[in-house]
């Protein structure tokens, strides 16, 4: 079977996608320092106004115009004492200044073994912050749950069989 060699007549793709000039505005969007955190305490968090966990991680922008994008995921779950509804929520804040909130609800059979009824919780978060500050910046992940009954918890996992959570927060050069 023979080979085919394609060719466009008269198109040479090196010069037809060369870039030479320059594009308004460019130059911005630049990873200029990475930040990353492993959080592996065991936590649980069982009240109904926003308590601090664990993850807590600092980042100081080398710029005020610099940009923070913020990566979190928790290896958390929730568990309550019975066949039950509840709503967890997390929270993800830069020093006093709410940036994002996430509710989550589970609701299942109880476990047999301990009438215990547990649900994943995917608090994974992406957050574009734009602090307008070129200091030390603290962000920070809270959790809190609807009702302290039935033994209602958010619970970070943190033993080496259950994993760990991380942060990871990224200065963005402006745009």
């Amino acid at each position: 079977m023979p080979l085919i060699k394609l060719q466009a007549e008269g198109l040479n793709l090196a010069d037809t996608f060369a870039f030479s000039g320059t594009v308004s505005g460019a130059g911005g969007g630049k990873v200029l320092q990475i930040v990353n955190g492993n959080f592996g305490t065991e936590q649980n968090i069982s009240i109904t106004s926003y308590y601090d966990s664990a993850m807590t991680l600092n980042i100081t922008p080398s710029s005020s115009s610099s940009k923070v994008l913020v990566i979190v995921a928790p290896n958390s779950d929730g568990y309550i004492n019975q066949s039950d509804n509840r709503q967890f929520y997390l929270r993800l804040l830069r020093d006093s200044t709410v940036c994002m909130i996430k509710q989550i609800q589970i609701g299942a059979v109880k476990n047999p073994t301990n009438d215990y009824v547990y649900g994943s919780i995917d608090g994974t978060m992406c957050y574009l912050d734009s602090p307008s500050s070129s200091s030390q910046l603290t962000y920070k992940i809270q959790a809190k749950v609807s009702n302290t009954a039935n033994n209602c918890n958010v619970r970070f996992n943190g033993t080496s069989s259950a994993g760990h959570s991380t942060m990871t927060l990224m200065e963005i050069s402006a745009w």
